[in-house]
């Protein structure tokens, strides 16, 4: 795990200091900036595993790093941890659609934090089997480039969205429990509001980035999410 490297992008020195001291103590490698200029020159230079970011960062705020890294290839695999005093609804779901893979209010507990961190890196190093693809129509998920296509076309999904549309095809027409799926792309159990809207604003996301093919994630009713084949789709459409 020590070849692991984890930016610390923090304003306050007291956060700095104790993730500072508890990362190592895990076995992590540490990297910190204190503002937003130092965050992504660390990033280009680092390359880091994962990044715990501050949303209040001076210079440059978390929201607009977030972006940039999210932004570009290079970088947009690397799993962010927002980190925000703001727990209110409406600031979770903000830093989700900025590219956040996940968020933790402050104060937090270090044991928790420290414990997504490790399930993001277990989730980001995951390689699958060679020479896989799923197929729908003309949407082709790629298992071994850990991509999608639609009509040949690549579409940009983040680490957790490619985790999630990939999840619901494999257990094509089966609902999936929020709790499953929490559990299985993010690695810790489903509770509370913050985590249910990770959950929805990834699923918009990814619906709006698929297309017509978006219509293939349906809401199941009091229970969760489930990928529906295109083919069942054009079926019921004609029968209706």
């Amino acid at each position: 795990m020590g070849s692991k490297t984890i930016l610390v992008a923090e304003a306050e020195q007291y956060i700095l200091d104790l993730l500072d001291f508890n990362l190592k103590q895990t076995g992590f490698d540490v990297v910190i900036a204190m503002n937003g200029a130092e965050a992504m020159a660390a990033v280009a230079s680092h390359f880091p595993s994962l990044i715990l970011l501050d949303r209040q960062l001076p210079v440059i705020d978390g929201d607009e790093v977030c972006r940039r890294i999210k932004e570009y290839k290079a970088t947009t695999h690397i799993p962010v941890i927002m980190m925000s005093t703001r727990s209110e609804e409406d600031d979770i779901v903000s830093a989700l659609e900025n590219g956040a893979d996940d968020y933790v209010a402050i104060p937090f507990s270090v044991a928790e934090l420290i414990a997504r961190t490790s399930a993001l890196l277990r989730w980001s190093e995951y390689l699958p089997p060679d020479g896989e693809s799923l197929t729908f129509g003309q949407l082709v998920i790629d298992v071994d480039g850990r991509g999608a296509s639609v009509n040949g076309k690549a579409i940009k999904l983040t680490s957790k969205e490619y985790e999630l549309l990939r999840t619901l095809a494999e257990h094509q027409n089966t609902a999936l429990d929020r709790r499953y799926l929490m559990k299985q792309i993010w690695g810790y159990t489903y509770t509370g509001v913050g985590k249910s809207r990770t959950l929805d604003v990834h699923i918009r996301h990814l619906r709006e980035k698929l297309g017509a093919y978006g219509e293939c994630i349906q809401t199941v009713y009091m229970i969760g999410y489930k990928f529906v084949d295109p083919d069942s789709l054009l079926q019921k459409c004609l029968n209706d």
